[in-house]
């Protein structure tokens, strides 16, 4: 413009219509100059001469992270790192006029629409910073923050693993109540060998038939043999049975269905064993009492001595059994209950699955809208304040207490969000400020509640740190730029 009134001027001159002596005594003279005086004091060369270098704006949009939402749900007395920042550029030597605009809640549509604040500042601002991006995605996710969600899942996978868990501790139980019966046949089979061996001995004793009960001893200690015998064909037969049944279990689980009798078999060998204890108790008792004529008492007492060993042994061996076998009714019963509960489970966790993937598709799905409003936001911002130093900030894991598996895919996501948002604001010349490592590792600090994504004052203090640590680039300390 300065130039502009030099050419005005220089062609009046050439063409004589003025002279430099008269246009100095012409009033018209001093008419241009109030004018030419009065068009200096208002440009905008004279308003940037004019602006102080240590005043500052600086104004703030976004969603809550920018209002500065506490992990409470009460808002920071500094307005999350809002504050932080406006107190750092006036610890270093700025006057700050700070705004925050931000809403909690805002998708960045609505962060578009809180840029008509800027119409309140017709001088432009500074520094605006931009948190934009996570509340587009996050409603596709509250499915499954869902706590009815969260607990048919959690019920569904503890099932499983208590099915898988009692799988493997039945078969542990199974193979200790065959051990068992190992342990118990030759007990039984030791013992029916004395008792055989005794009989035929005192049959040959002639002392021993000239007693006057010799008949009804003998038949007592034959009746014995037989019970003995009787009891080794049943725990063979058992432990047929149960290495069948066990066979089964590995190629069909047919011990877990509703058609398996071997709960029945289970209960039926308990009886047997139980039968068996009361004879052998029975056996042992009369071995503590000597039914013997006193005349023979010496000559038989180490045979008796024997077969009260023998049915101690095989006694303590039928304890250990049916221990086993309880056990193993019981181990039995509850992997019943848990495999008919294990469709519903896998069923619960296909749906649950299906449920997961359209959440994240969905979510994902969001990245280009959001891409593309970002776009729209900083175009707007920079048409408007076509100098202003423009920061936005990438998330951090605002879910860092997920489980593994749905850890990984929010990872994804969040990193897919951030690499959207640097990549944008690149293309718009504006400044990304990371903070996904900065809380990574700190999120018992920085997000304190787990049902909550909002930082907590430490976590702000830390969003506040990235931010400045690009700030601070084109916004030095006073004294330093004055040196």
């Amino acid at each position: 413009m300065i130039w502009d009134k030099m050419i005005f001027y220089e062609h009046f001159k050439k063409e004589g219509m003025i002279s430099l002596p008269t246009f100095y005594n012409q009033s018209m003279l001093r008419f241009y100059l109030c004018i030419f005086l009065i068009w200096l004091s208002i440009s905008p060369l004279s308003a940037c001469a004019q602006k102080e270098e240590d005043s500052l704006t600086y104004i703030a949009f976004g969603d809550s992270i920018t209002e500065g939402l506490l992990e409470n749900r009460s808002i920071s007395h500094t307005n999350g790192y809002f504050g932080y920042i406006t107190k750092w550029l006036q610890t270093n030597g700025y006057e700050v006029n700070a705004f925050n605009y931000a809403k909690a809640g805002s998708t960045s549509t609505d962060v578009q629409k809180q840029l008509d604040h800027l119409a309140k500042h017709p001088n432009g601002a500074d520094i605006i910073t931009i948190s934009v991006g996570a509340n587009d995605f996050i409603p596709h996710l509250k499915a499954i923050q869902n706590a009815v969600f969260k607990e048919k899942i959690a019920t569904a996978r503890y099932t499983l693993r208590q099915y898988e868990a009692s799988t493997i501790s039945l078969e542990e139980v199974f193979t200790n109540t065959e051990s068992a019966f190992e342990q118990l046949t030759p007990e039984l089979l030791a013992l029916q060998t004395f008792l055989n061996d005794l009989i035929v001995t005192l049959e040959n004793d002639e002392s021993f038939q000239n007693l006057s009960d010799a008949q009804a001893k003998m038949e007592a200690y034959k009746e014995h043999a037989t019970t003995i015998e009787n009891m080794i064909k049943t725990t063979q037969q058992i432990t047929t049975d149960f290495s069948k049944e066990k066979k089964e279990q590995h190629e069909g689980e047919s011990l877990l269905t509703s058609e398996s009798d071997t709960s029945r078999q289970i209960t039926s060998a308990i009886a047997d064993i139980a039968a068996m204890k009361q004879s052998i108790a029975t056996a042992f008792e009369s071995t503590q009492h000597t039914e013997l004529l006193p005349e023979l008492q010496e000559t038989y007492q180490s045979s008796l001595d024997e077969a009260s060993r023998k049915l101690k042994n095989s006694y303590e061996a039928l304890i250990h059994t049916q221990t086993q076998l309880v056990e193993l009714d019981e181990a039995l019963q509850y992997a019943g209950q848990l495999f008919e509960k294990q469709p519903t489970a896998l069923s619960t966790l296909q749906t649950g699955k299906e449920t997961i993937d359209k959440s994240f598709s969905d979510a994902q799905g969001e990245v280009d809208t959001i891409a593309k409003n970002i776009d729209t936001i900083l175009n707007d911002v920079k048409k408007a304040n076509p100098n202003v130093d423009v920061y936005i900030l990438g998330y951090y894991n605002t879910f860092p207490y997920l489980s593994e598996a749905l850890q990984t895919k929010t990872d994804a996501l969040l990193i897919s969000l951030n690499d959207t948002i640097e990549e944008t604001a690149k293309a718009n010349d504006v400044t990304y400020v990371p903070s996904f490592e900065a809380f990574d590792g700190h999120y018992e600090e920085f997000l304190p509640n787990v049902k909550d994504i909002h930082p907590s004052q430490a976590g702000y203090r830390t969003l506040a740190k990235q931010f400045i640590t690009e700030i601070k680039e084109a916004y030095p300390p006073i004294s330093k730029k004055k040196r």
